[in-house]
């Protein structure tokens, strides 16, 4: 909740910024007093706030340090699933029904692989045939 200081006295501030309810006095320094005021705000004071301000350069360099932090120790090469639990996953599913599924899906896709092929079996070709021709 906001306050507005009047000498030594602190009061509740209106929404439309007039002095509000007297909220207490103090002897000593009244900033103190505002400080010690706003550290135990209740939850209403706080709800009121909800939004954070952040630049998003800052927000980017919180991101990058929380996953760089998650990363720290890890390098390209590292896995992380265990290639044993891989291996070992779905053995109980392979069944002949399984396996005539899949091999009727590669006779059926058989055209398509050898006509993506051929391009690279000519290449292949002529390769050779110029390494002939070049002897």
């Amino acid at each position: 909740m906001p306050y507005m200081k009047k000498g030594k006295c602190v009061y509740k501030k209106n929404q439309d910024g007039s002095q509000g309810k007297k909220v207490g006095c103090t002897e000593g320094s009244v900033d103190d007093y505002l400080k010690a005021l706003y550290a135990n705000a209740d939850g209403e004071t706080k709800k009121e706030n909800k939004t954070m301000k952040i630049k998003k350069s800052e927000l980017l360099a919180l991101i990058k340090e929380e996953i760089m932090s998650e990363m720290d120790g890890l390098t390209m090469m590292d896995d992380p699933y265990d290639e044993m639990d891989m291996m070992e996953e779905g053995f109980e599913n392979i069944t002949p029904e399984n396996m005539q599924l899949v091999a009727d899906a590669l006779q059926k896709m058989a055209p398509m692989i050898g006509v993506m092929s051929l391009p690279v079996l000519i290449g292949m070709i002529y390769e050779k045939l110029k390494e002939m021709g070049a002897k």
